[in-house]
C-alpha cells in the first residue's frame, strides 16, 4: 500500500512527459507478458493436437501425412505422460499432506472447484486451499488410486478412477485443464462407495 502512495507522490512530481514514458513502458511491459504467454500456449503441443488430427484428415502429400502422424504420435505420448504425472502428483501431495505440493497440482488461473466426500460445492482457489488445510490438520492416511481411466479433449482430461482408503472405495473425478504447458487440477470430486451384502441386492 505504501509503495503504490509513494509511486502516486512519484508521478505527481515528474513531468507529463516522463509520466506519459513511464505509463507507457508498464503497458507494453504487461503487453509482453501477455504475448510470451500466449506464444507458449501456441506452441503447446497437447492444445495442438485436435488441429493436427484435423490435418491428417485433409493430407494429400505422404510426408506431410508422416510429419502430422510423427507429432500426433509425440503428442499424445506426452499427453498421457503429463497426465499421470498429475495424478500421481496430486496423490503424494494427499498421501504426504503437503500444502506445497497441492497448491501447485492446482490451476492458478482458472475457476477451481472441490467436493469433498459429504460436503458441500467449494469454488475458488483461496477456499478450496483453505479446505485442505484443515483436512491435513487429521491424521495422516494413505490414498491408493486405481482403475483409472484417462480421456482428453483439446486442452482439458478427465480422468476417474477409485480412491483406496484403507478398507474404504471412493468413486472419483478429476478434471484436469492446460496451463503454463502443464495439466493443473480445475475439479476433484469424491463419493464413497456403498458396500452391499450381496442377499441385499
Amino acid at each position: 500500500m505504501m509503495r503504490r502512495i509513494f509511486l502516486c507522490h512519484l508521478l505527481l512530481l515528474l513531468p507529463k512527459k516522463n509520466v506519459f514514458c513511464f505509463l507507457l513502458s508498464s503497458t507494453t511491459r504487461d503487453r509482453s507478458n501477455l504475448s510470451r504467454r500466449q506464444a507458449e500456449e501456441s506452441y503447446d503441443a497437447v492444445i495442438q493436437l485436435p488441429l493436427w488430427e484435423a490435418q491428417l484428415q485433409e493430407a494429400q502429400n505422404s510426408d506431410d501425412r508422416e510429419e502430422l502422424e510423427r507429432k500426433i504420435e509425440n503428442a499424445k505420448t506426452s499427453c498421457e505422460f503429463g497426465l499421470r504425472r498429475a495424478q500421481v502428483e496430486f496423490y503424494d501431495a494427499f498421501s504426504n499432506q503437503d500444502m506445497n505440493k497441492m497448491g501447485n497440482v492446482w490451476a492458478s488461473r482458472q475457476l477451481v472447484q472441490c467436493i469433498h466426500p459429504g460436503m458441500s460445492s467449494i469454488v475458488g482457489r483461496d477456499a478450496l486451499m483453505k479446505s485442505w488445510e484443515i483436512l491435513f490438520q487429521s491424521e495422516a492416511f494413505s490414498i491408493e488410486p486405481s482403475n483409472t481411466k484417462l480421456d482428453v479433449c483439446g486442452s482439458t482430461a478427465i480422468c476417474k478412477c477409485v480412491e483406496n482408503v484403507g478398507q474404504s472405495r471412493l468413486e472419483t473425478l478429476n478434471i484436469y485443464k492446460r496451463e503454463d504447458g502443464e495439466w493443473k487440477m480445475t475439479l476433484h470430486i469424491a463419493s464413497a462407495i456403498a458396500v452391499m451384502d450381496s442377499g441385499s441386492i
